[in-house]
């Protein structure tokens, strides 16, 4: 079992709040916790197969949405401690805001990257991996899934599997932009102290799919904030979140002949 891959999965669920693409993927009701309409932020991400190009543009005034989260060993159960050792996992979510038609699927982009500390001061360079090779990379390393911003719930669960490109190779890099912060994020009636850090995240990955002989890339810039918990109370919640999550699919392996598909998220 691909470890990473469920904490990839983990994060998506964590984020998410609205009907998943998969009946495989958990979804945990955090709509309270981040809400992704007042999110700031720029870019633009283009998504290329073959001879066709999707530009997706991010931005407060676009319809699309860049959010990050951190999670540590200490916020997973024992079992995955281990495989992730002194390192982090962020976990970003791209996905689909406001006035959108009710069939698009909210979220349709998912990256994970390990590090060994969280960016603030200076930009970092991580290689893209295969997924297959995520859980055997001991250094710091991103890997990602990704699909059409025009993907609908009501397609076809093959034809979503179908459409659902994988990254293969290429590289990320990470920027802080300015200082990070500390804000409240509110849960249960309870204000809980994280930081928020905005970054500048390069892509340049080239991508695939089982299904079809096919390739892509995904290439561009886009801006966003990354939030992490700072106080031990926000600890406990994401842990708990993190603990319930991977209790329900404990059985969920990463695509070998069929990838999976997508869920979705919210912020402050």
């Amino acid at each position: 079992m691909n470890k990473l891959f469920l904490i990839f999965l983990l994060g998506i669920s964590f984020l998410g709040n609205a009907t998943p693409a998969s009946s495989s993927i958990p979804v945990l009701k955090t709509m309270e916790i981040f809400s992704v309409d007042q999110i700031a932020g720029e870019g633009q991400l283009d998504f290329k197969l073959g001879e066709s190009n999707e530009s997706i543009e991010f931005g407060k005034d676009k319809t699309h949405y860049g959010l990050g989260l951190v999670f540590t060993q200490n916020n997973l159960p024992e079992s995955y401690q281990k495989m992730i050792g002194d390192y982090q996992v962020i976990q970003i979510a791209l996905g689909n805001r406001g006035n959108i038609p009710a069939d698009l699927q909210p979220q349709f982009g998912s990256i994970t990257i390990k590090v060994k500390k969280i960016p603030t001061l200076r930009p970092i360079r991580i290689n893209i991996q295969d997924i297959q090779k995520a859980d055997k990379e001991k250094r710091e390393s991103a890997f990602f899934v990704f699909n059409s911003s025009q993907t609908k719930i009501s397609t076809d669960d093959q034809e979503k599997l179908k459409a659902t490109f994988f990254s293969e190779t290429g590289v990320i890099t990470l920027s802080p932009i300015g200082s990070a912060e500390k804000v409240t994020v509110k849960s249960e009636g309870k204000n809980l102290p994280f930081k928020k850090q905005m970054m500048k995240l390069m892509v340049n990955g080239q991508v695939g799919n089982p299904f079809t002989t096919v390739k892509g890339s995904l290439l561009g810039t886009v801006q966003f904030p990354i939030y992490w918990a700072a106080e031990t109370e926000s600890q406990e919640l994401v842990s708990g979140l993190a603990q319930k999550s991977l209790e329900r699919s404990p059985e969920i392996v990463p695509p070998a002949e069929a990838p999976r598909t997508i869920a979705s998220p919210e912020e402050p």
